[in-house]
Parts: structure tokens; C-alpha cells; sequence
């Protein structure tokens, strides 16, 4: 038996032309450039919200200045943190 909850139907995901019109609109103002860099980085890593805002600089920048390969992720809801 699955661990898995059964769903009526897989969830609604943005189309090519969504998604592009969604960066966009967020990109157009200065006011936006946070949400926009949001998004960007939700779009194309797959993070969830919860995994983007618990992000830090020392998590994808190691100590001298290169972009890390591997991000560990924080673990929550007392899970075990894997690396």
C-alpha cells in the first residue's frame, strides 16, 4: 500500500505561455524585481515556498564566493535532514 494520498486528478501546472507571461509582468517594474526573482528561481529549480524562503547566501555561495553544485535543503515538520 502506497504512503501517498490518492488525488482525483494531477494538479494544474502553468503553460509555456503563462509562465512566460507571468515573468513578464513581474519583470516590467522595479517595484516587481523581488517577486520576479522569486518566481525565476521557483520556475526553474522546482523549490517550494517554504524551501525559497528558508534559502541563505552561505547556502548557494561557498566561503570563497563560487556558486555551490549541491544545496542541501532544510527538512522541516521534524524530519530528518539529508544531505
Amino acid at each position: 500500500m502506497s504512503a501517498y494520498a490518492a488525488v482525483a486528478r494531477a494538479p494544474r501546472t502553468l503553460t509555456e505561455k503563462e509562465v512566460a507571461l507571468l515573468l513578464r509582468t513581474t519583470g516590467l517594474h522595479r517595484d516587481g524585481f523581488r517577486d520576479h526573482c522569486l518566481y525565476s528561481l521557483a520556475l526553474a529549480s522546482g523549490l517550494r515556498e517554504h524551501e525559497l524562503v528558508a534559502l541563505n547566501v552561505g547556502d548557494i555561495f561557498d566561503a570563497r564566493s563560487r556558486a555551490r553544485r549541491h544545496v542541501p535543503l532544510t527538512v522541516f515538520k521534524g524530519s530528518r535532514r539529508h544531505p
